[in-house]
């Protein structure tokens, strides 16, 4: 973090998951490394729905946007937050609704690089699809 920049990552992931120090699904303090889907405001620019595949970034290191306020007008700041609320609104959370567990569970294993905290998600998909009916 430097002084003037907001730095922001979009977090995803169901609430059975464990955490990756814990065995506490519920546990309240999570970091960004808890979470299998981390993705940027970018990922939602454009004018098609996303269609975003998971992408391991399990390292410790993802990818972060930085809006600049440093700078800019406090009515430019203004427009740059009320634009990232939109995209929330509009592209984020319909995104996230449409995820499914089961979904999720395939994007992990297709896609994931077989890290120890990948092979935890699976497990904790597995046992949650495994209790479901249907």
């Amino acid at each position: 973090m430097r002084p003037g920049i907001m730095r922001s990552v979009i977090c995803f992931r169901h609430t059975f998951l464990r955490p990756i120090n814990s065995d506490d699904p519920d546990q309240r303090l999570l970091g960004v490394s808890d979470f299998p889907r981390k993705l940027t405001f970018g990922d939602f620019e454009g004018w098609r729905q996303p269609s975003l595949t998971y992408r391991p970034e399990n390292t410790g290191h993802w990818r972060i946007d930085d809006f600049e306020y440093a700078n800019a007008s406090a009515e430019d700041v203004s427009v740059g937050l009320r634009k990232l609320c939109k995209t929330v609104e509009n592209r984020v959370l319909p995104w996230v609704r449409s995820l499914t567990e089961a979904g999720e569970l395939a994007q992990i294993k297709s896609y994931g690089e077989d890290a120890w905290c990948e092979k935890r998600w699976i497990e904790d998909y597995e046992t949650f699809l495994s209790r479901t009916p249907g």
